[in-house]
């Protein structure tokens, strides 16, 4: 090739670099206009800087080629061309990463750092990546790095195997969320609201006003009974003995019209029951059950007992209680 041919070349391309920051923007972002998303658009900010300091550099790089060869002038193209090539890449993601974190969906806590902690990795990981490739470039034989990593990664894998399992176990329960802030769960022996769902452990408010931190991989590993799913509407079962005197459908009949009908929280649907379940050794058992919603559990209960006293006691039915005949043989 000519020295003409070769300045016409140039001439092309650093007209080509000169004319491609003015014009390249401009055109994407007019591609982007016809997307419902912003994302695109503000991808094209993020990259449109890095990516033409890239094209500079192969540009540089092609016409340096043309009139000058030398193993360490390459080099030092190929490095700047793996680093700002990275650069580039990274400003492509870190936009998907903002938009990620500013939807709707990332408004808990826990969303944000996962999102916070996934970030970092990628970051590390072109970090290290580049680092690979910068010194292969330059000859380095790269295998005692990959080797000290993989003892390093080791060593530390054991040294904070907790932390890592709870980290897991944490974005594990933020893409298959077994409950979610403010439900009531029981799980790992506790009963409670969930108060945060963190990255590394979960707090639990239980109802005698106790804050209880469970690690996340512990809770991963235990039985979740979440009072909210698919609704927070619970059954509630009550056992009671009455006299063998008593007839077993007026028992129902006061239960069911003196008792429950009178107490407002107790839900019409589905219908509460009660069920003569068995002759007891000194009673007749029966079961009532109804339908409430969790937060009025305790309180229901409490209206239904002090309730079935007062009209067992107006009604006269008795409840008994345990007696036992001693007879003595002289």
């Amino acid at each position: 090739m000519t020295i003409v041919e070769n300045i016409n070349q140039i001439i092309l391309l650093l007209i080509f670099l000169i004319l491609f920051r003015p014009f390249i923007k401009p055109f994407l972002k007019k591609l982007a206009l016809k997307t419902k998303t912003e994302l695109d658009e503000k991808i094209i900010d993020s990259i449109a800087n890095p990516l033409w300091i890239f094209v500079a550099i192969l540009v540089f790089d092609y016409i340096v080629s043309l009139f000058y060869h030398n193993i360490w002038v390459e080099q030092i193209f190929r490095t700047l061309e793996v680093i700002v090539g990275a650069w580039v890449l990274y400003r492509f993601i870190k936009p998907v990463i903002e938009f990620v974190e500013s939807s709707p969906y990332a408004e808990e806590k826990m969303i944000r750092t996962v999102i916070s902690v996934l970030e970092n990795i990628i970051k590390i990981l072109i970090s290290f990546i580049v680092l690979l490739v910068v010194l292969s470039i330059w000859n380095i034989d790269v295998t005692p790095i990959l080797a000290s990593a993989g003892l390093i990664g080791i060593t530390v894998g054991f040294a904070l195997k907790d932390i890592i399992e709870n980290i897991l176990s944490g974005i594990l329960i933020f893409l298959d969320p077994p409950f979610k802030v403010g439900d009531i769960v029981e799980v790992d022996g506790y009963l409670g609201e969930i108060r945060e769902i963190g990255i590394r452990n979960t707090k639990i408010k239980t109802f005698d006003n106790r804050v209880v931190t469970i690690p996340n991989s512990s809770i991963l590993k235990s039985d979740i009974v979440n009072y909210n799913l698919p609704d927070d509407i619970v059954r509630v079962s009550l056992r009671l003995g009455v006299s063998y005197d008593t007839d077993p459908s007026y028992v129902k009949k006061v239960i069911l019209e003196e008792v429950i009908s009178k107490i407002n929280t107790i839900l019409k649907y589905p219908e509460p029951q009660v069920l003569f379940l068995e002759f007891g050794d000194f009673a007749l058992i029966f079961e009532i059950r109804f339908w409430v919603y969790l937060k009025d559990k305790l309180t229901t209960i409490d209206k239904v007992n002090t309730m079935i006293w007062k009209v067992f006691k107006e009604k006269g039915i008795d409840i008994p209680y345990p007696i036992r005949t001693i007879y003595l043989k002289q």
